[in-house]
């Protein structure tokens, strides 16, 4: 479960005089990160759709690239937010996204507009799995670190006794 919570964008005061297009938030599991992005004769991948996608009719430009996944129907997830003329603050409605495919997952903030420049990201993401808020690498190490916790439980109880004794 990934849960997003008081996304807000920020952009600069010189930078609110028009619209935009979407900011989108891109989820997807690592496995499918081809399926973001796209180039237009095999050179460097771009994120957002350039003038030469577009003539290919690949996708409309301004535009972020992404296709759905073959190995994991209904992804990536992409939510979008705008700005509004002399809107300086925009916010992404809080959501939660059920993950039911266990795996590693990346989240992509990207805009397309050039004439926005940098834009500040303010939130919290909470990424929780089955097993808590223990990342998905370290469930495997849940049993070792309890062994050694024991471990040192046993062996502080005979170094106290030992330090009591002497």
């Amino acid at each position: 479960m990934e849960l997003f919570e008081k996304i807000i964008f920020r952009r600069p005061q010189e930078a609110s005089n028009f619209n935009t297009g979407l900011i989108y938030a891109i989820l997807f599991e690592v496995d499918d990160r081809e399926t973001i992005g796209g180039s237009a004769y095999g050179g460097q991948i771009s994120i957002c759709c350039t003038s030469n996608l577009a003539k290919l009719g690949a996708c409309k430009e301004g535009e972020d690239i992404h296709r759905l996944s073959a190995i994991n129907p209904g992804w990536p997830e992409v939510f979008g937010v705008s700005f509004d003329v002399n809107e300086e603050i925009s916010s992404m409605k809080p959501r939660c996204v059920q993950i039911t495919r266990t795996g590693m997952y990346n989240l992509y903030f990207n805009h397309c507009e050039h004439r926005l420049g940098d834009i500040v990201v303010e939130g919290k993401t909470i990424f929780k799995n089955p097993s808590g808020y223990v990342t998905g690498r370290m469930v495997p190490l849940l049993n070792f670190y309890g062994f050694i916790s024991l471990a040192f439980l046993v062996l502080g109880i005979f170094w106290f006794s030992q330090y009591a004794r002497y």
